[in-house]
């Protein structure tokens, strides 16, 4: 537009244009009529170069026009901008003529109009705050910024392991990679909200708008930079998105998918914008977007500020960045840097019994195949292998020395990932020995186990080469279990092993009981999997861990039938050392057995066809509860051995199982405590079994996990209890004596005959009760007066509060009813006058105390007697028949008289009276809710359910 054709225009609108169409004069109306030479200074906001530059002005008086007027005709107010008021003087001078000045400059400078973008942040800038239009301009703005935080979120895994949170992909295809770095400025190029913004900052577009009012400049202001940070907030974000996104593709077609979606969200304030300007959403906001259109901004372009080259070097900036962040991530890429460095897998053995021997960790290494890193086993390095098969689209493992991952038929499901631990999730393909088919597995498991620091060094690890060197004392891929039990023993209370046919000579073999831990030569622990090694005597039998089962295998007779004449040679340096000191020669087979499991002959030797494996436990899974680092507690199955091809092939039976496990022989109270109330010796580690009154144990065993029987009584403790049994009764054949014919609860050997009975009373003279203890004749127990003894009949000491089986009866610091402990004297010290006892657990004898109600419900006296809450002693009904203190005491049959006066043929409630027990056979009333029992079957006893 030239300067005369401006002039026109500004003529038909009713304002004078000033010399150098430096800007539009604003008319402040008054009267009807314009002030002339006075006009609004803004020379405060502007530097004093600009304001050198302008001549004086003078406003001429122009018709009266409203600017309600002007805003219907036009849409929107003609305003005077700032940059013009600004350089308005209020002087009566004539104009200068500069003619010359402005013509010279004009030949440097290009002065433009342009329109505002067609989005919601132009909408935000020219709309009033109180508008429907910058309400909906702002709601807009929130929407495609949690847009823009959500993809942001969702792109960071803030709870992922490793050091990839942002999912990187551990490696893409070469045409991945090429899409990738082709569509960096493309991504860049596709929003341009960052860039409008930064340049609308640069350039000061709000001092350039060429219709502003005056009036209300601060607030305008305002909006122009509320407008230009909110799309700078937005187009930041969606650069970031466009990055993460296009780096987490790992195919073409998700790149191309990724562009098309942040498209989209870059576009959502100019579709927001096209919505309002068809009006869409009312009238009013339509309106307002016509100021857009009308709305105009002058630029000026020349060679030294504010020319193209600011943006063009903004975008070569962002592209730049992007390909400095796209080469970072593809280093590490291409270093396994994403990938995890040590993987651990175990296998089942539904369909091959060898496979759980492939299981362990395998560590990465610098080798590739098919552009994906390969692992190896980590106990040799040249065992096995774990690398991606091409052939068959999948991750594979096989032997080292085949160097082919699809060499043994071990599998994947299909995957072209480039990270094996995306395999992890389902199960893998192997193939079967029974039909040659290819079938998954029923049970597998693939989990990282990079070396955790803080997590090593909390088990007492250090990490070296990403895995968790275990200290003195612990073991486990990450040190997770403290040292093994160093002999390992049968529970006694089950059995031992049947013997076994072995397939060498068809001989039957026996199993021996006790294993003792396989350590090297500086007190190291040998293991297997990660698991200790236990052998027998002599070395005759190995106890180890094979991937998925713990079995039981005997190297000597491995030996005995050639199965070492190959691997033998890995020991030659150990056993001429051996030979030469004249060693015995279970000494030379342990040099060979350490040497076997050290070495990567140590698969070769648990596969060996001539290795007959006797007995292998039950599955157990890596980190599940039965995994506790050792067999202890484990079930063992029977294997079914068959020849097939000259070899034998074992056949696990899960149905037929030996009644037998093993236990630690030593105790420790923490972890291994000792049984049935025996005391760990902290000294010699072994346990102190808990001795009868009779002066003979009442269980043996490591842990005194075995009760004995009254015919191990009368065999080994014979000058105490010639018959095995307490008052005389025979011992019988199944081990119980035949008291317990007559009371079912005597005990093995009629230990815990009631008190009431003779031959307590002759033991235990005279109530049959030992340490001053009450006989309770409805309970056939003793009340214990003294607190240092209990037990049915008080025979028992009792221990102090501060030991462990006193803290389990009272947990959980030994004492009762909230008493406190003194380690010091063993006895805890009561809450209140209430309680008494050693571990406060007895109040006071009295009917009315917690004690007695508990024993009698639910008035503290037995047969239907009354408590009397002065004296504490029971009123006893009957008299004659009940007596002491709670009624307990029925010493008369009921054939006697007296009892039959009250009791019509000695019985209540239609019982029948047994003259051989002195007692009464009650009757069943045939009713679920009530009973009847007692000497006399005189208590109701009510069934609640």
């Amino acid at each position: 537009m030239t300067i005369e054709e401006e002039k026109k225009d500004n003529s038909d609108t009713g304002v004078e244009t000033i010399d150098n169409n430096s800007c539009c004069s604003a008319n402040m109306m008054q009267g009807g009529e314009a002030w002339e030479g006075n006009s609004i200074s803004l020379r405060n906001r502007r530097d004093n170069r600009k304001a050198k530059s302008i001549p004086a002005l003078r406003l001429r008086r122009t018709p009266q026009k409203s600017f309600i007027d002007d805003d219907e005709e036009h849409g929107g107010s003609q305003f005077l901008s700032p940059k013009t008021a600004a350089s308005v003087e209020t002087t009566e001078d004539p104009i200068k003529d500069d003619s010359n000045m402005d013509d010279s400059k004009e030949e440097d400078d290009v002065i433009q109009e342009e329109a505002l973008p067609p989005n919601i942040f132009s909408l935000m800038f020219v709309s009033d705050f109180n508008s429907r239009a910058y309400l909906y301009a702002t709601c807009v703005f929130f929407v495609q910024a949690v847009v823009v935080f959500a993809a942001l979120l969702n792109s960071f895994d803030m709870n992922a392991e490793g050091n990839n949170p942002a999912n990187i992909p551990a490696g893409v295809p070469n045409a991945v990679t090429i899409a990738q770095a082709a569509m960096i400025p493309v991504a860049v190029a596709s929003q341009n909200d960052f860039i409008s913004a930064v340049v609308r900052l640069n350039d000061r577009i709000f001092e350039n708008i060429v219709d502003i009012d005056p009036l209300h400049l601060s607030s305008t202001f305002c909006k122009w930079l509320m407008s230009s940070v909110s799309q700078l907030l937005v187009g930041c974000g969606i650069l970031c998105v466009s990055f993460l996104f296009m780096m987490q593709s790992d195919s073409v077609f998700q790149v191309l998918i990724n562009i098309v979606a942040l498209f989209a969200i870059s576009n959502i304030s100019t579709n927001a914008f096209t919505m309002a300007s068809r009006g869409f959403l009312g009238y009013n906001i339509w309106k307002d977007t016509l100021k857009v259109t009308k709305h105009k901004v002058k630029r000026k372009y020349d060679d030294t500020a504010n020319g193209q080259w600011f943006i063009q070097m903004l975008y070569l900036l962002c592209i730049l960045a992007f390909y400095l962040g796209f080469g970072y991530i593809l280093h590490r890429q291409r270093t396994g840097y994403f990938l995890c460095h040590s993987v651990f897998i175990q296998f089942d053995d539904a369909f091959d019994v060898s496979l759980p021997y492939r299981s362990g960790v395998y560590t990465i290494t610098d080798e590739k195949i098919a552009n994906r890193f390969v692992y190896a086993d980590a106990v040799t390095g040249t065992s096995f292998i774990l690398g991606y098969c091409d052939e068959n689209t999948a991750w594979g493992l096989a032997r080292a020395s085949s160097r082919d991952p699809c060499a043994d038929s071990i599998l994947s499901q299909r995957t072209f990932s480039f990270d094996v631990m995306t395999t992890g999730q389902v199960p893998w393909r192997v193939r079967s020995q029974r039909d040659n088919s290819m079938v998954d597995t029923s049970s597998f498991l693939m989990q990282c186990v990079d070396c955790d620091t803080s997590s090593c060094e909390l088990h007492r690890g250090t990490c070296i080469n990403n895995q968790c060197v275990c200290h003195d004392g612990r073991y486990g891929i990450n040190c997770e279990f403290r040292r093994p039990c160093q002999t390992l023993v049968l529970n006694s209370n089950r059995g031992s092993f049947p013997p076994i046919v072995s397939l060498v000579n068809e001989n039957y073999v026996v199993l021996d009981d006790t294993y003792q831990l396989l350590e090297g030569e500086n007190g190291t622990i040998v293991t297997s999997y990660h698991r200790p090694v236990y052998y027998s005597e002599g070395y005759k039998f190995l106890l180890t861990f094979s991937g998925r089962r713990w079995i039981i295998v005997s190297p000597r007779l491995w030996l005995e039938t050639g199965g070492a004449q190959e691997p033998l040679s890995i020991a030659s340096d150990f056993t001429e050392e051996v030979d030469a000191q004249d060693s015995s020669p279970e000494d030379s087979l342990r040099v060979y057995l350490l040497a076997l499991f050290t070495t990567e002959h140590m698969y070769r030797f648990l596969t060996d066809p001539l290795l007959q494996q006797f007995t292998n436990s039950e599955a157990v899974e890596i980190g599940s509860p039965l995994d506790q680092g050792s067999p202890i507690g484990l079930r063992w199955l029977a294997l079914r051995a068959v020849r097939s091809a000259n070899r034998p092939v074992f056949i696990l039976d899960n149905y037929d199982t030996f009644d037998v496990s093993f236990i630690c022989n030593f105790c420790q109270d923490d972890i291994n405590d000792c049984q049935n109330l025996g005391v760990c010796n902290s000294v010699t580690e072994t346990c102190d079994c808990r001795n009868s009154t009779a002066g003979f144990p009442l269980h043996n065993g490591a842990l005194c996990e075995r009760a004995l029987t009254c015919n191990d009584v009368r065999q080994d403790y014979g000058d105490i209890l010639p018959t095995g049994c307490v008052g005389g009764f025979v011992c019988q054949s199944d081990g119980f004596c035949d008291c317990n014919k007559i009371y079912p609860n005597a005990g093995t050997f009629c230990q815990f005959l009631p008190c009431s009975d003779p031959a307590m009373k002759e033991i235990y003279p005279p109530d049959g009760c030992d340490n001053d203890g009450i006989c309770n004749n409805a309970t056939g127990s003793c009340i214990c007066e003294v607190d240092f003894f209990e037990g049915q009949h008080c025979q028992n000491a009792v221990l102090g509060c501060h030991e462990p089986a006193s803290q389990r009866l009272y947990p959980p610091n030994g004492c009762d009813n909230n008493g406190i402990c003194n380690s010091d004297t063993g006895f805890c010290e009561c809450d209140s006058d209430q309680f008494w006892g050693r571990f406060c657990q007895r109040s006071q004898r009295r009917c009315d105390s917690r004690l007695m109600q508990g024993i009698y419900p639910p008035s503290g006296c037995a047969n239907n007697g009354t408590c009397n809450e002065e004296t504490g002693v029971c009123e006893c009904p009957y008299e004659g028949v009940f007596e002491g203190q709670f009624c307990e005491i029925t010493y008369l049959p009921c054939d006697n008289s007296t009892v039959v006066a009250i009791f019509p043929g000695g019985c209540a409630n239609n019982g029948i009276c047994n003259q051989s027990s002195g007692s009464c056979i009650c009757d069943d009333p045939l009713q679920e809710t009530y009973s009847y029992s007692g000497k006399y079957c005189q208590d109701v006893i009510f069934n609640i359910t």
